[in-house]
């Protein structure tokens, strides 16, 4: 009985790991230290970015996130999380998600806020434009580290 009591909270643990959702930071949780902008994440990890010489001071607009997908045409994309991007009063700055371990693969389970796009040599991918930031959603599809 201890034992599957046990295999049970493992098991639905795992599983709500899997389907942990994230999304950009908002710019107010952006901490700028140096050329260094970090945020934190809904789990373990961190945004992390490093502007170009020449740009330095507070995150004033966010402008896009990018997402790529394995397929494009899946209903529910599943692949590599690009960038967050924002720009300060001199110039942009991308973040990317950091986990603790290995680059998990990602999941967009809510398309309506991201466009597909057709980049150059047929690369197509995911943007998001909205006002907000934390709009821009994705969800875990499997633990970072597996």
């Amino acid at each position: 009985m201890q034992k599957t009591l046990l295999l049970c909270l493992l098991a639905s643990s795992a599983a709500a790991y899997a389907q942990r959702s994230e999304s950009c930071p908002d710019s107010h949780r952006i901490t700028v230290r140096g050329a260094t902008y970090t945020a934190p994440t809904a789990g373990s990890g961190e945004w992390l970015g490093i502007a170009a010489p020449g740009i330095s001071g507070a995150i004033q607009t966010f402008e896009s996130a990018t997402f790529y997908p394995d397929d494009a045409d899946a209903a529910r994309p599943t692949g590599k999380f690009g960038k967050c991007s924002y720009r300060t009063a001199n110039g942009p700055v991308d973040l990317r998600y950091k986990p603790q371990d290995t680059e998990p693969t990602v999941m967009l389970t809510d398309l309506n806020d991201w466009q597909a796009q057709q980049g150059p040599f047929g690369l197509r991918y995911f943007e998001c434009r909205t006002p907000l930031a934390s709009q821009c959603r994705f969800t875990l599809s499997q633990p970072a580290g597996r």
